[in-house]
């Protein structure tokens, strides 16, 4: 399979779920900004975590993983269903199959495999696109927050990524399946309600 989805557009972002989003449904056709995610999402939050899995501890201002994905999408009114597989062949085989059908794919990978990211640490809680294969040259095309454009990025890398079983967070082959309409109606009421939750 050599395919590239026509018309995928990335640019860098802030955060890796909110920028994943982004690009998704504005394949879709939605083209709303990056922190209009962060905000119907529901995304801020506040965390002390310590633990002996990890070398220091971690303070963060967001809630925590998946959740920003389920609440945009719940304030939003777009299905989504997070599945994930422990077989690697599966996942990649749906992966392909939701490319075919001019699908972005939105997964969860180990950033410690992503060796353009150059990590020394394991983190699974870290969103991508896959926008596109080359199976002959052995590549995928992704988008990730830290880059503009696509990065190409080898195929057993991607595949080791996402079946990562390491702490914290091991992304378990997780990929993200959205039944994006073709109208997006912003609901006053869901809005309001997701910027009290913020508060």
């Amino acid at each position: 399979m050599k395919k590239i989805l026509d018309g995928f557009a990335h640019k860098r972002g802030m955060h890796c779920d909110t920028t994943a989003l982004r690009d998704v449904f504005a394949h879709s056709g939605h083209d709303l900004p990056e922190s209009a995610f962060f905000g119907i999402g529901e995304g801020l939050g506040f965390f002390y975590w310590n633990s002996k899995n990890l070398r220091h501890p971690i303070i963060g201002g967001r809630i925590k993983p998946l959740e920003l994905d389920r609440r945009a999408c719940r304030n939003l009114g777009v299905p989504l269903k997070i599945r994930t597989s422990t077989s690697p062949r599966r996942a990649y085989g749906i992966m392909r199959d939701m490319l075919e059908e001019d699908k972005p794919v939105m997964v969860r990978a180990d950033i410690y495999y992503l060796k353009y990211r150059r990590s020394a640490h394991h983190c699974g809680a870290h969103n991508i696109v896959v926008a596109g294969l080359d199976e002959e040259r052995d590549v995928a095309y992704v988008a990730d927050r830290i880059a503009d454009g696509l990065i190409e990025l080898p195929l057993s890398q991607l595949i080791d990524a996402r079946a990562s079983l390491h702490r914290p967070f091991p992304p378990r082959n997780t990929w993200f399946e959205f039944a994006v309409p073709e109208e997006l109606p912003l609901d006053g009421k869901k809005t309001m309600a997701a910027i009290g939750m913020n508060a």
